[in-house]
């Protein structure tokens, strides 16, 4: 299991490479990516000050609420309800998703040999 500086610092790439490239406009044009990056930026500050902080809830609480919300997002209520139960031996432990073969390859190399096989 990767250790949390480990962790971190794949949040770091990930959060960078977010950031990055969901703003980057097509055509590009510099000030635009700017422009759309301080947009980014303001929205999800406005999201984060209207966050609800919950002291007792624990790191399994937190990702049970986190996968099951997200699953959510673009689909039909009555659908998702249901797809739930049968989901939930597969989310219901975070900690089965920390292994290596679920590490984030910047690279990509490990994904062309997938693509490949």
């Amino acid at each position: 299991m990767p250790s949390p500086t480990e962790m971190a610092a794949v949040f770091d790439r990930i959060r960078a490479a977010v950031l990055e490239e969901a703003t980057r406009p097509s055509p590009y044009d510099a000030k635009q990516h700017a422009a759309n990056q301080a947009k980014f930026k303001e929205k999800l500050q406005s999201v984060c000050n209207r966050v609800q902080l919950r002291a007792d809830m624990t790191a399994d609480d937190l990702w049970g609420h986190v996968w099951k919300k997200t699953r959510y997002a673009g689909f039909k209520a009555a659908y998702v309800s249901l797809e739930i139960p049968r989901l939930v031996p597969f989310f219901e432990d975070f900690r089965v998703l920390t292994g290596p073969e679920w590490r984030f390859d910047p690279d990509g190399i490990e994904y062309e040999v997938i693509s490949y096989r």
